[in-house]
């Protein structure tokens, strides 16, 4: 379990952003930029060079962006596998999770992504992906 320490927020406001999503992933309802870890980083929680999305929270619910990390952490509890999931900031002073890229789209092994939402939708039809 990777773990930060909770006395500020991991800075990514010079992360490079991943030109493979044009800096914004286009998936899900929150606005999520994907970016790229340094090679250098101060933080023992964080891949060097690798891919993590900076998901904040909605307008109307700015503190939305905090179950992502107690889900990493109650995963972690529970030794169920879940996605790192951190506090970051970022260069506009946007707080958010920032989350461990956690599937490899270059393995031949991996079929297709499917958002959540989708996956809801098939078992809830009248499932309101927006509230």
């Amino acid at each position: 379990m990777s773990t930060q320490q909770l006395t500020a927020a991991i800075d990514i406001s010079n992360w490079p952003f991943d030109d493979e999503y044009d800096s914004i992933y286009p998936k899900g309802a929150r606005d999520k930029k994907a970016i790229i870890s340094p090679q250098t980083c101060q933080h023992s929680c964080i891949l060097k060079n690798h891919r993590y999305l900076f998901k904040k929270s909605s307008h109307r619910y700015p503190d939305q962006f905090w179950i992502e990390i107690i889900a990493y952490q109650l995963g972690c509890l529970m030794n169920i596998p879940v996605p790192p999931s951190f506090v970051a900031i970022d260069q506009s002073g946007q707080v958010g999770a920032l989350i461990e890229w956690f599937y490899d789209d270059t393995n031949e092994a991996f079929l297709e992504y499917i958002d959540g939402g989708d996956l809801i939708m098939g078992y809830i039809p009248d499932f309101d992906r927006k509230k």
